[in-house]
């Protein structure tokens, strides 16, 4: 079984397929494999590390694509409904979860990340294209409440549109 795993950051990505793969399981992450490559980081990698990370996932999907059986977990964050389409497409995707979270919850996880401006914006960038598509099977969210004022405060600090989308999939 082929798993897609998206959403934006700090929504538990990562911690949802932790929660669920099985021993033997192929996870990609483009964290995971940004670490692989000499990252010191969890999240927010330097950009080589970045670079490196996405030649390697895009490496992995091709193998993932061409593999007959398989149990895999692909971690992206994909808010445009079209690229997740084509990606659950392209590796037989069986089930496409996205992990939504409330955003001030989202915005305040990403206070506790290294170089939290650059989540935030990341967050608002998500949030402002994500919209739900057919091969969506499975939808969570969860509330949670954040001082106002220091939501506020972030959310005018930290917006602006994030680069290309392929920079900034976890």
């Amino acid at each position: 079984m082929i798993t897609l795993v998206c959403g934006p950051p700090c929504a538990g990505k990562t911690t949802h397929v932790r929660a669920n793969a099985q021993p033997g399981d192929l996870v990609l992450d483009v964290d995971r494999l940004a670490q692989q490559c000499g990252s010191d980081r969890t999240h927010n990698h330097k950009q080589t590390f970045r670079d490196q990370a996405e030649v390697l996932m895009e490496s992995y999907l091709d193998e993932l694509e061409a593999a007959e059986h398989t149990d895999a977990w692909v971690i992206r964050t994909c808010p445009d409904p079209d690229d997740r389409a084509e990606l659950a497409a392209r590796i037989h995707a069986d089930e496409v979860i996205v992990l939504i979270e409330d955003q001030a919850l989202l915005l305040q996880r990403a206070l506790e990340r290294h170089s939290p401006e650059h989540t935030i914006r990341i967050i608002n960038w998500w949030f402002k294209v994500y919209e739900p598509s057919d091969v969506d099977d499975l939808t969570t969210s969860s509330t949670a409440t954040v001082p106002a004022a220091l939501l506020h405060h972030h959310l005018n600090t930290w917006t602006g549109d994030a680069p290309a989308l392929q920079m900034f999939e976890d």
